[in-house]
């Protein structure tokens, strides 16, 4: 599925950039941005990018599935490193590929994007449709779908999977798993549209929304894998050490530094 959508959106782009160049006409205005405006922006942008830091524990989670599951056959630790870089440089390439076509496409327009979600992919659809041709209308949609629909499906099983070993282990196994995954997997679904139904006209704010708070939270997901990574549960053969040790609490410096000035400069200045 992943694939399926690297590879449609790798093609609309070839596509765009035949037709627009590698960047967007030098006659195109550049927004001025005061520096409130850029840093909610900037927050706003990277939160997801390339995607939420708690998907490092839905990946911990499912590769110890796979490797339940494939008990007859040693699962290596290479082959689930690989997995994990595979998806997360792929999200990364994925990433790249639609800020670099909203900047061709969409940049400069002068179009005003509706805050209902509908009609906001209808739009969305309608810009590439009329800058590409007709042929990238299908394109376009599959690469909608398959984006929408790849993130409901992780997030639909990686909640629920994370909420089921935090209770199981709570509860020094006392509770049922497949209860606790059904109960959580339909618990999120309701508040998920309860929220999407609450702003179901205010697209950009509830967007805006969840990528800051997952760029403010992300320190404390990073924090909670380093001491995990660190800790009594992994073989002293498998912490981190040298310079990656020292490449890690500098990025977590930087996470939770970025993540304090942002609730400085929101809330106190």
């Amino acid at each position: 599925m992943v694939l399926l959508l690297a590879i449609a959106s790798l093609i609309t782009l070839i596509a765009a950039i035949s037709q627009y160049g590698f960047l967007p006409a030098n006659t195109q205005l550049i927004p001025e941005l005061s520096p409130s405006m850029s840093i909610a922006f900037i927050v706003a942008l990277v939160g997801w990018m390339p995607t939420s830091i708690e998907v490092s524990v839905w990946h911990s989670i499912w590769s110890e599935r796979k490797i339940k599951e494939q008990s007859e056959r040693e699962t290596s630790k290479k082959s689930l490193v690989f997995d994990f870089k595979v998806g997360y440089f792929t999200s990364l390439l994925l990433a790249i590929i639609f800020v670099w076509l909203g900047a061709l496409i969409m940049f400069g327009k002068n179009i005003e994007l509706s805050q209902s979600a509908g009609i906001f992919a209808g739009q969305l659809i309608s810009i590439y449709t009329e800058s590409l041709g007709d042929w990238s209308h299908l394109t376009i949609s599959i690469i909608c779908f398959i984006a929408l629909f790849s993130t409901t499906f992780a997030v639909s099983d990686g909640f629920p999977q994370v909420w089921r070993n935090a209770l199981k282990n709570s509860a020094h196994g006392k509770i049922s798993e497949k209860r606790i995954y059904l109960t959580v997997l339909i618990t999120l679904s309701i508040i998920s549209w309860f929220i999407i139904s609450l702003f179901a006209n205010q697209l950009k704010n509830l967007i805006d929304f969840v990528t800051t708070l997952s760029f403010v939270c992300a320190p404390i997901f990073a924090l909670l894998n380093v001491l995990v990574m660190n800790g009594k549960w992994i073989p002293k053969e498998h912490h981190l050490k040298g310079w990656y040790l020292v490449y890690t609490y500098t990025c977590l410096g930087l996470m939770i530094g970025f993540s304090c000035y942002f609730i400085y400069w929101r809330f106190f200045e």
